[in-house]
């Protein structure tokens, strides 16, 4: 396996906080869809001043923009993190309680891969 591809990874998992997985991508594409905005604030700070009519019109703007974005962004990655969930509970289901899992098989994605691997693995009989 290529360790160097899992140094962000690596990082990201040694945080304190948040501690779950789902979390430290929330996390990470929460602070990304936000840098436009801080970029914007420190501009607004730092430019030769601006009308305060116009300055808070850009305000107001921008700042609907990137709730409803990182809204739509954490809600969509939350759903799209589904089938490892799914996967990883399925698993420990098996390993603790010899419970068979019933993961879907029919999708070709990696995250579909990982539910119809896990699922042919410890659903056929050796």
């Amino acid at each position: 396996m290529d360790e160097k591809s899992l140094r962000i990874y690596a990082f990201l998992s040694r945080l304190p906080f948040p501690k779950s997985y789902l979390g430290k991508i929330l996390l990470a594409a929460f602070l990304g869809t936000h840098v436009p905005l801080i970029a914007l604030v420190l501009y607004f700070v730092l430019s030769p001043p601006v009308g305060f009519g116009p300055a808070l019109s850009v305000f107001a703007v921008i700042i609907l923009a990137t709730v409803l974005g990182s809204a739509a962004m954490l809600c969509a990655l939350y759903l799209l993190l589904k089938p490892i969930s799914m996967a990883s509970e399925g698993l420990r289901d098996y390993l603790d309680h010899g419970k068979m899992p019933a993961l879907p098989t029919g999708f070709t994605d990696r995250a579909g891969r990982l539910m119809a691997d896990i699922q042919y693995a410890i659903g056929t009989p050796r």
